[in-house]
C-alpha cells in the first residue's frame, strides 16, 4: 500500500491498519505527516481525518487543500483582554470547533501558508485541551503546492456538531505569567525568546505589546532556525541538524523549558519541534508571551545591553 510509508503518527497507522515503515524524514509518532501521506488518505476516503486550514479567510478563499476547512486567529483568542496573545478559554474553542462541523472523535491534520506556525499553535490548543491525535502537515501548504497536488476555492460546509474535548485537558506544555516569573532564578529553567534579533534587543516592538526587549535571562533562537536554509522552504531540518543546533544553545533535555515569542504562536512551533520531534520531556510555551509581559511596568525586562530593571520598583 503506497500510502503506508508515510504514516507519521500512530493514529494513522490505526486508521489504516498498519505501517509498514515510518516516514520519510522524521522519526514515528512525530507529529508530522508527509504530503503524500495526506494525499493517498484522501484519495482513500476524506472522512478518515479532519484538515484544518489556519489562515485569513480572504487567502483560504484562494485556494486550499481539499476538504479542508478554515479558521483563524482571532477565533482562538480570548476577546476578554486588552491584547489578543491568551488562548481562548475551553468553552468558546468548543463551540468554534462545533460550528466548523469538527468532530472530536476524529483524527486532526493542520497546516498554515508559511512555516507552519500558526499550525503548531492550533497543535498546542489541541494538545492543552487533551486532544492528542493531531498532526501537522509537513512543510504545510507549499509543501503541498510545490509537490503539485490539487487546490479547491469552494468553502465546505459541514453540518455543525456538537463538539467537545476528550477528558480534562494536559497542562503540561502550558506556562502562565507566574510560571515565567518563578523560572527567572531557577537554573533548570530555559526561558527560550523565539522571535528576531530586532525584538529580542527592543529595536523593534510588534503591535500589541506596550514596549520592547525580552525577558531576563531568556537565550535568543529564532524559530525559523529550526527549517531548512533555503529561500522559500518550509520544511524541518533533520533530527540530527535540529538535536545539535539545540544543544549548542545550551538547550538540553536534561532543563525545563519555556518558549516566548509576542503571542504564542511563533513559540508554539518551537514547542512542538522540541516536544513532538525531538522527545524533550519537559517544554512549555508562555501562552502570554512578551505581549502579556510588557503590559505590567513592575516586570523586569531587557533592551539591548541595558542593566535589569527590577521586578518591584
Amino acid at each position: 500500500m503506497r500510502m503506508s510509508i508515510f504514516c507519521s503518527g500512530l493514529f494513522l497507522c490505526v486508521l489504516l491498519g498498519a505501517c509498514a515503515a515510518p516516514v520519510k524524514r522524521y522519526a514515528p509518532a512525530s507529529g508530522l505527516l508527509e504530503v503524500e501521506g495526506l494525499d493517498s488518505l484522501l484519495q482513500l476516503d476524506r472522512s478518515l481525518i479532519t484538515i484544518i486550514d489556519v489562515r485569513p479567510a480572504t487567502d483560504f478563499r484562494l485556494g486550499h487543500i481539499p476538504g479542508a476547512v478554515n479558521i483563524w486567529r482571532p477565533a482562538l483568542a480570548d476577546e476578554h483582554f486588552s491584547y489578543s496573545s491568551i488562548t481562548a478559554p475551553r468553552h468558546k474553542l468548543e463551540a468554534e470547533f462545533g460550528r466548523l462541523g469538527i468532530r472530536a472523535d476524529r483524527p486532526v491534520v493542520v497546516y498554515d501558508g508559511q512555516m507552519n506556525a500558526d499550525a503548531a499553535n492550533l497543535w498546542w490548543i489541541f494538545q492543552l485541551a487533551g486532544k492528542a491525535d493531531v498532526q501537522l502537515l509537513a512543510g504545510g501548504l507549499k509543501a503541498w503546492e510545490a509537490a503539485r497536488l490539487p487546490l479547491e476555492t469552494d468553502t465546505l460546509a459541514l453540518a455543525a456538531t456538537v463538539f467537545q474535548f476528550p477528558g480534562k485537558g494536559d497542562s503540561s506544555h502550558y506556562a502562565s505569567l507566574s510560571s515565567v516569573l518563578l523560572a527567572l532564578n531557577d537554573p533548570d529553567v530555559v526561558l527560550l525568546d523565539t522571535r528576531t534579533e530586532d525584538e529580542y534587543t527592543g529595536l523593534k516592538v510588534k503591535a500589541g505589546a506596550k514596549k520592547g526587549g525580552h525577558i531576563p535571562g531568556s537565550i535568543l533562537l529564532n524559530y525559523t532556525d529550526a527549517t531548512c536554509e533555503r529561500d522559500g522552504c518550509t520544511q524541518l531540518k533533520s533530527i540530527a541538524t535540529l538535536q545539535a543546533m539545540f544543544a549548542d544553545k545550551g538547550i538540553t533535555k536534561d532543563k525545563k523549558i519555556i518558549c516566548y515569542c509576542h503571542s504564542g504562536v511563533r513559540s508554539a512551533h518551537t514547542t512542538f519541534v522540541l516536544s513532538a520531534l525531538l522527545g524533550y520531556p519537559s517544554v512549555r510555551n508562555y501562552d502570554g508571551s512578551w505581549e502579556e509581559w510588557s503590559q505590567s511596568d513592575s516586570l523586569p525586562f531587557v533592551t539591548g545591553n541595558q542593566p535589569l530593571m527590577p521586578i518591584f520598583p
